[in-house]
């Protein structure tokens, strides 16, 4: 639901993240987020922007370049998930950007999307 307060407000939520995520014109993104104090107490993690992009980093100080932030990422961990993935029926295009839901997905849709990720999150573990 694509209005003020959207379907956390509708619903009376309180959720401990709300993501906000919208492609302009030209395909230009952008997008915000947000979390509870108790959450963000409790990740270790630091969002950052590398002049056009942006991201987060699960490293103690903030990257000063690309080459800094490429070191936070797992590039065999997420290709390993995105083909356990694929080959249930789930396809994530941009490999560092999980999933993307939207209004056209339905409960179903989203409850398989986390059965499957439960399934990936057993098999490594």
């Amino acid at each position: 639901m694509a209005a003020w307060g959207g379907l956390t407000r509708k619903f009376g939520l309180d959720p401990d993240i709300v993501t906000l995520g919208k492609s302009l014109g030209g395909g230009i993104a952008i997008g915000a987020y947000g979390m509870s104090e108790t959450l963000a107490q409790v990740l270790a993690w630091h969002a950052h922007r590398l002049g056009g992009r942006s991201g987060f980093y699960l490293r103690p100080t903030l990257p000063l370049n690309a080459e800094d932030a490429a070191h936070s990422m797992d590039i065999d961990f997420i290709d390993t998930r995105r083909v356990f993935m694929a080959n249930r029926g789930i396809w994530e295009a941009i490999a560092t950007a999980g999933p993307a839901a939207s209004f056209a997905h339905t409960d179903a849709d989203i409850d398989y999307y986390l059965t499957v990720l439960n399934s990936f999150l057993d098999e490594i573990t």
